[in-house]
């Protein structure tokens, strides 16, 4: 994730408040930082740092957890200060927000909450995080206005990607251009937790092992992969996977997948999904990508590899003008900040 997304004050943000469900405590309001007179107090910092804690609290072990903590402190503070500088300079550059606009970021918060009794689970939300409904209301207007700003300011003055750009991003990242080996395969897979008693085990290879006498009967593949397999993903489509790479799946399914060729059935493979039967449809062998190869972009979607590189030289682009951009801004600005506890 680029750091103009990281910044950007999206409407999930305040999402991601409410949605903590964490009750803050009541402190002393203490100023942390200010932004060309407008503060930042103490409490508003610990409402957006508890998240942050909780997450880090349960990641993270050991002796250095407190200074893990200290630097992610540091972090959000910076990103609260530039958050206000970038509300302030949406304000004075009279950003105009429909109130449609609005109510949609509203209703999209809202959707995450039970509608009975009138959005009453919303409203106590709302409540114990020290908004009022006019309030959050606010709060999601001056978020779309940053957005807007930031739109008007980096995107909307960051040229397209230049052909020879794309190419001196692809010759300079050569290194990463390179296709790993790829197999096609289906599989039939009955469930079954590697923790799983013996007896439940037991049950699990007998059914494979009534499918696979089926197999060498001569039954169809993917029709016994609709009728028997445990996969929701792949039965409907007769137990197809698509390509994938060695480290796309777990290692016992691919040390069997990769070892076969087209045509073949694997033995009975153990994973810790179960137990699979597998068939290899077809295999890609590793390669170098040219700018018109195509790869995969999530799901089935496939799109060039000089499309794909024009999108990264182009964040590249969009996140130098954002910097460059933002520090005018701070430079501009009479930010003071405390030193934190």
């Amino acid at each position: 994730m680029n750091k103009i997304q990281v910044r950007t004050i999206l409407v999930a943000s305040a999402a991601l408040i409410l949605l903590t469900g964490q009750a803050m405590a009541k402190v002393v309001n203490k100023t942390v930082a200010s932004v060309n007179n407008e503060v930042i107090t103490l409490e508003d910092f610990n409402k957006k740092t508890a998240p942050m804690l909780e997450q880090y609290r349960r990641v993270y072990k050991g002796a250095d957890i407190e200074d893990k903590i200290k630097d992610m402190k540091k972090e959000l503070l910076q990103q609260m200060v530039e958050e206000k500088v970038l509300r302030q300079e949406a304000r004075n550059a009279k950003i105009v927000i429909s109130k449609q606009d609005i109510q949609k970021g509203v209703d999209e918060v809202k959707k995450r909450f039970n509608p009975e009794n009138d959005f009453k689970e919303y409203k106590d939300e709302l409540a114990k995080q020290g908004y009022t409904e006019k309030g959050f209301e606010n709060d999601i207007k001056e978020q779309l206005m940053v957005m807007k700003l930031i739109e008007k300011e980096v995107k909307d003055k960051v040229p397209p990607p230049t052909e020879d750009e794309v190419k001196k991003y692809f010759e300079d990242h050569k290194a990463d251009m390179k296709q790993e080996e790829q197999v096609k395969a289906s599989h039939i897979l009955i469930r079954c937790d590697e923790k799983a008693d013996l007896k439940t085990q037991s049950e699990a290879l007998k059914k494979i092992q009534e499918v696979q006498a089926k197999l060498k009967k001569g039954d169809d593949f993917a029709a016994l992969a609709k009728q028997y397999s445990e996969d929701p993903g792949s039965k409907d489509n007769g137990g197809d996977l698509g390509f994938f790479t060695k480290e796309t799946m777990v290692p016992e399914f691919s040390k069997a997948a990769f070892a076969m060729k087209p045509g073949q059935v694997s033995d009975i493979v153990k994973t810790p999904f179960g137990y699979h039967i597998i068939k290899v449809m077809d295999t890609k062998p590793a390669k170098m990508l040219t700018l018109d190869d195509e790869v995969g972009v999530g799901g089935e979607k496939k799109v060039k590899v000089k499309d794909y590189l024009q999108n990264i030289v182009y964040q590249d682009k969009m996140e130098k003008k954002f910097e460059e951009w933002m520090k005018g801004l701070r430079d501009k600005s009479k930010i003071i900040t405390n030193e934190l506890e």
